[in-house]
C-alpha cells in the first residue's frame, strides 16, 4: 500500500517519514488503514470463492478490452487460473 496511489513507484517524502517517527497515533492509524485494505481483498484469493470467480471474470474482461479483443493475444495472455495463484 504505497502512498499517493502511485504503486511501487511511490515514495514517502521526508516530512511523511518524520510524521510517522514523531506521531505514534498517526502511524498506528496509517498501519491500520494498510491492514484494513489488505484484509478487504482476502476473499479474492480463496479458490472457488464467489469473489474470486467475479474477480477472474472482471480481470479477464479488462484484459480483453486492453488487448482490443485480439483473440490470439487474449488466448496467450489471459490466464486460466485464479487470482493470486503462484504459478
Amino acid at each position: 500500500m504505497a502512498p499517493q496511489g502511485k504503486g511501487r513507484e511511490a515514495f514517502y517524502p521526508e516530512e511523511e517519514k518524520e510524521k510517522m517517527r514523531s506521531d505514534a497515533k498517526y502511524l498506528l492509524e496509517y498501519r491500520k488503514w494498510i491492514e484494513d485494505a489488505m484484509n478487504a481483498t482476502f476473499f479474492l484469493f480463496r479458490r472457488d470463492a464467489p469473489e474470486q470467480k467475479e474477480a477472474v471474470k472482471s480481470f479477464a474482461q479488462m484484459m480483453r478490452t486492453r488487448l482490443k479483443n485480439d483473440e490470439r493475444l487474449c488466448k496467450l495472455l489471459i490466464p486460466d487460473f485464479g487470482v493470486g495463484c503462484r504459478r
